[in-house]
């Protein structure tokens, strides 16, 4: 789009923008190649936009599940597997030093492409924590962080591996609450600047796609009840430290959370401490976009969240199906039609927690995070229920704070190394 068109475009009315960004998304009035929006768009009542992809296998996921040496990334999509995994997967292991070894179907690394971590723990203030201090909790920030990938959350998944029913959703931030876990969102997580109770452990929730099951505002302008958000709101407020944060990936065209309004919607989220991230204008498949589709679908999708939440900066984004672009590094940093952007992080779909961001191996290019889902099935044993399971009975290996976020404390007998912008604040003990 030339800029004398995108500064025609800026001057329209908000739902006009919006239009004109969602034509554009399809390959109206550009001779670049854009990726089309899916043709699987769902139009039942309330299921809000739903690409085909997302309620059905895929094969970049189901590939994505630990073996003999550890859990893998996801494999890419030239690369995947076309079956799934077998029934009886093999145990999970790890390497000595506790942390997921990489799998040799993983992408390329892009972490020297990734702006460092803001070494902001700590900054703010003096270090409270003492080596005393972090011992006594058995703090260990270079240790492992689940992040949770949701869908949708409906009374009938129907088969759907993805969704949730609420009374699951519910269970499953009991699980969390019961294991000592905080709410994060991904930008905190990051950039380094998580700031939690002494003995606690981090957690991130990610939404998908934007959906009505996800969040909603009445005509009142109230949290629609039953929703993802409505859930946490109240789980939190019976549940006391429990922080109700998430991170909502979300799409434009169509515009989120549809029947709500855009500006709304997000302002709302966003004064309550919800991260907006980048999941595409149109859920478009990276890879098939091209290097200028890939950039235009990521800059056009922060034009408009930012256009709704006016000097909100998006610091994360969801790859849709995992997939990462052509080169890599553009889902990193990139531009197109004047827009740039920059992303801290980049979040894939895998099967295995994430390394903490103070750890010298974390690669903000390539987080991944570990799907819930609410049916058995071959590759059951590697959801949310599995890995939550795992790192209960590894206390040791998961990420538990020392209460100070001018320090990164972990033991000093760990094989585990703090990356090179955190040993100023390093407390070994």
């Amino acid at each position: 789009m030339p800029d004398l068109t995108m500064r025609l475009l800026r001057s329209l009315p908000y739902p006009v923008i919006i239009f004109a960004i969602f034509l554009a998304s399809i390959g109206c009035g550009s001779a670049d190649p854009k990726p089309a929006v899916s043709a699987a768009v769902s139009s039942s009542p309330g299921s809000g936009f739903r690409s085909e992809a997302d309620t059905a296998p895929n094969a970049n996921e189901s590939a994505a599940l630990p073996t003999e040496s550890g859990p893998t990334q996801p494999p890419t999509a030239e690369t995947a597997p076309a079956t799934t995994a077998p029934a009886t997967p093999a145990p999970t292991s790890a390497s000595a030093s506790g942390e997921p070894e990489a799998s040799s179907s993983a992408a390329p690394s892009t972490s020297s492409l990734v702006p460092a971590p803001v070494a902001s723990k700590g900054t703010s203030a003096a270090p409270t924590s003492t080596a005393a201090d972090a011992a006594r909790v058995k703090a260990n920030e270079l240790g492992l962080v689940p992040v949770l990938m949701y869908h949708q959350i409906v009374a009938d998944p129907g088969g759907n591996r993805y969704d949730l029913t609420p009374a699951q959703f519910t269970s499953e931030l009991q699980t969390l609450y019961d294991d000592g876990y905080v709410p994060v969102t991904a930008a905190a997580f990051a950039t380094g600047e998580i700031d939690i109770p002494a003995g606690k452990h981090p957690v991130v929730l990610t939404f998908d796609d934007a959906t009505t099951s996800q969040f909603g505002l009445t005509p009142a302008g109230a949290v629609k009840p039953g929703t993802a958000v409505a859930l946490l709101l109240e789980f939190a407020a019976s549940h006391p430290g429990f922080t109700p944060v998430a991170t909502m990936y979300v799409n434009f065209a169509p515009p989120p959370f549809a029947g709500t309004d855009p500006v709304k919607g997000l302002q709302w989220l966003v004064d309550r401490g919800f991260e907006i991230g980048n999941h595409t204008l149109s859920h478009a498949n990276l890879r098939k976009a091209g290097a200028a589709g890939a950039q235009r679908e990521i800059a056009l999708d922060q034009e408009a969240i930012m256009r709704a939440v006016p000097g909100l900066r998006i610091k994360t984004i969801a790859l849709p199906f995992g997939v990462h672009p052509r080169p890599d590094e553009l889902s990193v940093a990139g531009s197109a039609d004047g827009i740039a952007y920059r992303h801290a992080g980049v979040m894939e779909v895998g099967s295995n927690p994430a390394r903490s961001p103070y750890h010298e191996k974390f690669d903000g290019a390539g987080i991944p995070r570990i799907r819930s889902q609410s049916i058995p099935g071959a590759d059951a044993p590697y959801e949310s229920k599995h890995w939550l399971g795992w790192l209960r009975a590894r206390p040791e290996l998961r990420y538990t704070s020392d209460g100070d976020p001018a320090t990164v404390a972990f033991p000093r007998a760990s094989s585990q190394k703090i990356a090179a912008q955190y040993r100023s604040r390093a407390l070994a003990y």
